[in-house]
């Protein structure tokens, strides 16, 4: 995934009119949300994650809203896990670091980039969205 991230979206974008670049969207908040994606996606939905590039934005979707104890008031600092043997797994194969901390790393890392703030759909119990701006 790591590879297509970068070879394909990461794209950089000029800053007014001299020779400075920087990138549209940094690769490891892309990343963080992407496997956010398909560990909290709803397993027993046949609908795909969705991952649409925009000329301003991405967004990624995912079958299943929020879970358990995770809910719109305290989002993202409490999550629960749909899917507790696919978060093990991925921490235990180092896709993931620690939980409960993709939503915040991928923040930081658009805030550090100068991002404009991620826009997280909450409110639909099928699914869960997230769209990420292209910084300008």
């Amino acid at each position: 995934m790591k590879e297509f991230i970068k070879s394909q979206i990461e794209k950089r974008v000029q800053l007014g009119l001299g020779e400075s670049y920087d990138l549209a969207y940094p690769a490891s908040a892309i990343e963080e949300l992407l496997y956010n994606a398909i560990i909290h996606r709803d397993y027993e939905s046949n609908a795909p994650i969705k991952f649409y590039e925009f000329s301003d934005r991405i967004e990624i979707t995912n079958p299943g809203g929020l879970y358990g104890d995770a809910r719109p008031e305290n989002f993202p600092n409490k999550n629960d896990y749909r899917n507790p043997t696919l978060a093990e797994a991925a921490k235990n194969l180092g896709f993931i670091n620690a939980f409960n901390v993709g939503v915040k790393r991928a923040k930081a890392a658009l805030s550090k980039n100068g991002s404009p703030e991620p826009l997280f759909i909450l409110d639909q119990p099928t699914g869960f969205g997230v769209v990420i701006y292209k910084k300008r």
